[in-house]
């Protein structure tokens, strides 16, 4: 019995060896598939380019910032509201630098009042003073002078005695030191304000009026002002949040919407046949069935990856793509960012896109 289960077991390996040959000798008659480039469909014409494109305004999206750190206090605008040149947006907190202005508004005062007492020199009623004096003491210095000249003549006659005249001469002396100490004084205190006086002084003022223009301008970069009318898009920061000094992040996105334009991708293939001036149909469904015409005023000289893909089979997504700005006209009204359908009309364009 186990013989026969023996045999059977060999039998059934060997047919099963033998058609594993069979499928072997078989496989190698046939000869290998020749393997071919895919090749996609060759359009000898087309009339159009389609891309994708989405609505932005005419001038850039400013990314606004402050151009210091600091904590935001007041947010004076809201998303989709209009404003004016200068119009204030945000301001961040400057509390402590308002008491700095204080304090260097009332250095100034000192300070120029220290420069007006420093120019004023000494008061005027000293200087008449010291001229009377002198004065006085110029006729003491003209009278002894005589009166000395006198005693030495009457000194040949005997009529006085050398002491007389030496007195005389003393007088005459001491007379002329006081007329040159009064002339030296009056000199003295109407140039009492030195050169050097009036230029600590000025520079004094000049400091404070520094301190103060310096303060006054970290409070101008502590609010955030538009720099042309337009429409805030976006508010990054709010109130109660801080904006860092080493990364200015933006914290609002601005842009004048009055104007519009569309940005579209085109494919490289079609690079040498899009022109400023042909004719764009925007369409698709975000635009309420609705179709509009604009015209190609840009062609971007600088190719890139695709951003914005059709999400279709016939896509080609390995394909560098070039950026088109399109002008449309003024009853084009949508929201900045919303993706459109663009259809570029060409003449009768000849393309190999074989790949």
């Amino acid at each position: 019995m186990r013989a026969n289960i023996f045999a059977y077991v060999v039998l059934a390996l060997c047919a099963v060896g033998a058609l594993w040959a069979w499928n072997e000798l078989r496989r190698s008659a046939i000869p290998a598939p020749i393997e071919r480039p895919v090749r996609l469909p060759t359009e000898t014409h087309v009339t159009e380019v389609h891309g994708i494109g989405y609505v932005e305004p005419a001038g850039e999206v400013r990314r606004l910032t402050f151009k210091r750190g600091g904590l935001i206090r007041d947010c004076n605008v809201k998303v989709g509201q209009h404003v004016e040149l200068g119009d204030l947006l945000m301001t961040l907190d400057h509390e402590l630098v308002n008491r700095e202005l204080e304090i260097a508004e009332a250095e100034l005062e000192f300070a120029k009042a220290e420069q007006a007492l420093v120019l004023r020199g000494v008061n005027d009623h000293r200087i008449v003073a010291a001229e009377k004096m002198a004065s006085y003491w110029m006729k003491k210095l003209d009278y002894w002078n005589i009166e000395s000249e006198r005693r030495s003549s009457l000194l040949d006659k005997n009529a006085v005695s050398e002491t007389e005249v030496a007195l005389a001469r003393m007088e005459r002396d001491s007379a002329a030191e006081r007329v040159a100490a009064g002339t030296a004084e009056v000199s003295n205190l109407k140039n009492y304000v030195l050169p050097e006086d009036k230029a600590v002084a000025a520079s004094k003022v000049n400091l404070a009026e520094s301190k103060i223009s310096l303060l006054q301008q970290r409070i101008q970069e502590a609010e955030l002002k538009a720099p042309f009318a337009g429409t805030i898009l976006e508010l990054l920061r709010r109130e109660g949040e801080g904006v860092t000094h080493d990364s200015l992040e933006p914290v609002v996105l601005f842009a004048d919407t009055s104007a519009l334009r569309v940005r579209a991708e085109v494919d490289e293939r079609f690079v040498q046949k899009i022109k400023p001036g042909q004719k764009v149909r925007l369409l698709g469904k975000n635009l309420n069935g609705k179709d509009y015409v604009g015209t190609v005023y840009l062609v971007k000289q600088v190719m890139g990856a695709k951003t914005v893909f059709s999400r279709t089979s016939m896509e080609r997504k390995d394909l560098d793509a070039v950026q088109v700005l399109i002008d449309v006209g003024s009853d084009f009204r949508a929201p900045s960012g919303l993706r459109v359908d663009v259809i570029i009309s060409l003449a009768d364009l000849p393309i190999d896109s074989s790949g």
